[in-house]
C-alpha cells in the first residue's frame, strides 16, 4: 500500500466527515432532511445538480467509450449537454413552482398529486421502480470505488466497496440534503479542475501525430460520424442519454430545493459552463489516451485515468488527483442513497400504513430505508461482474424512461387518471428493464421513454 496515497484519502475523507457533522445539527424538520426546505443557494444547487449527475462514469467509463471506439462516442456527451441546458431553461423553474405549490418533499409526490393518487397505489409503485434502479445506480458507484481502491491504493476490491459505502452513508446520513448539496458543491469544483488538468498535462506525453498513428493501427476513427450508420448512432447516443435527463429524481430534487426560483436563470449558465468544461475534458482522456497507451497495453479501458495519473504526478499529488474519481462517485451516490431511503418512507412506507409520521420519524426511517438500499447494492457489486457503463446506463434508463414522460405531462398539465398513468409508467419501466436482453444498439432508454410518453399522450387526447 502506497502510504502517501493513503495519506491523500485520509484526508479527503476527514473533510467530507466534516460536512456531515456540521449540518447534522442544522437538521430540525423532515424537509430539511429532505430537500433542505427548499434553502439552497442557486451557484450551489448547479454545481451541485451537476456532479451528482456524472459520477464514475465522467472519469472511467466515458474515456474507456472513447478509447475503444473513437470520437463517435462524443454523440453521448453532446446529448448530455443539449439536455442539461433544456433542463435549467425550461424544466427547473416549472418544478420548483410545482414543489412550492403542492409543498411536496419528493418529485414522486408532485407526480402522484398531478394524477389524482387518492389510494396512493401510484405512489408505491413509481417507489418501487424509484428504488429498484436506484439500487444498480449505487451499485455502478460502488463498482467505481472498489476498482479505484484497488488499482489506486492496493487495497483489495472488496474493502475498496465498504470504505466507499460507509464513507458514503456516514455524511450523507447525518447531515440530509443540505450536506449533500455543499459537499456536491465542493466536490464539483475540485473534480472539475482535476478533469481539466489531466488531458492538458497528459498531452504532453505523446502528440497529436501519435494520436492519429495508433488511432489507425488500431481501427479506431477520430471522426465524430463517417457514416450514415455512424449518423444514426449518434442520433441514438444523443436522445439515448439525454431525454433520460428528464427522469433523474436525483437531479430534479435539486430543481425543488433552490431558495429563489426567479435566481435559476443564473443556475443554468454556471451549470452549463461545468457541464461542458467537464464533459470535453473526459472526451479528451479518452483521445489522449489514444496516443499514450495500445489496447494491449492495457488490461482495464475504465482505469485510463488512474494511469494517466500515476504516470505525471508524484504519489501524494496523485492520490489527491484520484480523489477526484472518489468525489465524482460520491457526488452522485450521496445524493441516489438520499432519495431512494426517502421514496421509501415518505412514498412507501408512510403511503402502505397511512400513519402520519412525525419529522424525527421520518428522517431516522429514511436512514434505515438508505443502510438496507445501500447494502442490496453492495450485493449486486460484490462479484464485480458489470461493467460501469452497463450499470449506469441501465439505472439511467430505467429512470428516465420511468419519470421523464411523467415529468413532461406535469408541466404541461395533462390531466391523467390514475389508472392510465400507472398503465403508462409500467408498460416503459418494463419494455426498458427487459430491453437488454434483446440483442440490439438501440439504447433502453429510447423505446421505454416513447412508448410511455405515447400512452401519456392518447390518454389525455381521448379524455378531451
Amino acid at each position: 500500500m502506497n502510504y502517501e496515497f493513503l495519506a491523500a484519502f485520509t484526508l479527503y475523507f476527514t473533510s467530507l466527515l466534516a460536512i456531515g457533522i456540521w449540518f447534522l445539527y442544522k437538521n430540525k424538520t423532515s424537509d430539511d432532511f429532505t430537500i433542505g426546505n427548499k434553502s439552497v443557494d442557486f451557484w450551489v444547487s448547479a454545481i451541485a445538480t451537476q456532479s451528482s449527475d456524472m459520477g464514475t462514469w465522467l472519469f472511467m467509463a466515458f474515456p474507456a467509450a472513447v478509447f475503444i471506439y473513437g470520437a463517435k462516442e462524443c454523440w453521448s456527451a453532446v446529448g448530455l449537454l443539449v439536455f442539461t441546458f433544456i433542463m435549467w431553461h425550461i424544466v427547473a423553474q416549472k418544478i420548483r413552482i410545482k414543489a412550492e405549490e403542492t409543498n411536496a418533499s419528493s418529485l414522486i409526490e408532485i407526480f402522484a398529486q398531478q394524477c389524482n393518487d387518492k389510494q396512493n397505489v401510484f405512489s408505491i409503485t413509481c417507489a418501487l421502480i424509484s428504488v429498484f434502479f436506484f439500487v444498480f445506480y449505487i451499485a455502478a458507484g460502488l463498482v467505481g470505488m472498489g476498482r479505484l481502491f484497488e488499482a489506486a491504493f492496493a487495497i483489495d476490491y472488496h474493502a475498496g466497496l465498504i470504505i466507499g459505502i460507509v464513507t458514503g452513508l456516514l455524511y450523507t446520513l447525518l447531515g440530509g440534503f443540505v450536506a449533500v448539496a455543499w459537499s456536491d458543491f465542493l466536490q464539483g469544483i475540485f473534480l472539475l479542475t482535476v478533469i481539466a488538468l489531466v488531458p492538458w498535462y497528459a498531452f504532453g506525453l505523446t502528440s497529436w501525430q501519435q494520436i492519429t498513428t495508433n488511432a489507425f493501427n488500431q481501427g479506431i476513427s477520430l471522426q465524430p460520424i463517417n457514416s450514415f450508420a455512424e449518423f444514426k448512432h449518434a442520433i441514438i447516443l444523443l436522445f439515448g442519454w439525454g431525454l433520460g435527463y428528464l427522469g433523474q429524481p436525483h437531479i430534479l430534487t435539486h430543481f425543488m430545493s433552490i431558495k429563489n426560483k426567479n435566481n435559476i436563470r443564473y443556475a443554468k449558465y454556471i451549470a452549463f459552463t461545468w457541464q461542458a468544461i467537464a464533459l470535453a475534458a473526459s472526451f479528451c482522456i479518452g483521445i489522449v489516451s489514444i496516443g499514450v497507451f495500445t489496447n494491449a497495453t492495457v488490461a482495464q479501458p475504465e482505469f485510463l485515468f488512474i494511469n494517466l495519473v500515476n504516470m505525471m504526478f508524484t504519489p501524494f499529488i496523485a492520490g489527491l488527483m484520484l480523489c477526484a474519481i472518489f468525489a465524482a462517485t460520491l457526488s452522485s451516490m450521496d445524493s441516489q442513497i438520499l432519495i431512494a431511503g426517502t421514496n421509501v418512507c415518505t412514498d412507501l412506507y408512510q403511503k402502505i400504513y397511512t400513519k402520519k409520521l412525525t419529522s424525527d420519524q421520518i428522517i431516522n426511517y429514511s436512514r434505515y430505508a438508505s443502510i438496507t438500499i445501500s447494502c442490496i447494492a453492495l450485493v449486486i457489486s460484490w462479484n464485480d461482474i458489470f461493467s460501469i457503463y452497463y450499470l449506469v446506463n441501465y439505472a439511467w434508463s430505467g429512470l428516465g424512461a420511468a419519470f421523464g414522460p411523467l415529468t413532461i405531462a406535469t408541466l404541461l398539465n395533462w390531466r391523467i387518471k390514475r389508472n392510465q398513468a400507472l398503465f403508462a409508467i409500467i408498460t416503459g419501466t418494463l419494455t426498458t428493464a427487459l430491453w437488454p436482453l434483446i440483442n440490439t444498439t438501440v439504447l433502453p432508454l429510447l423505446p421505454g421513454f416513447m412508448l410511455h410518453l405515447s400512452i401519456l399522450y392518447l390518454c389525455t387526447t381521448y379524455k378531451k
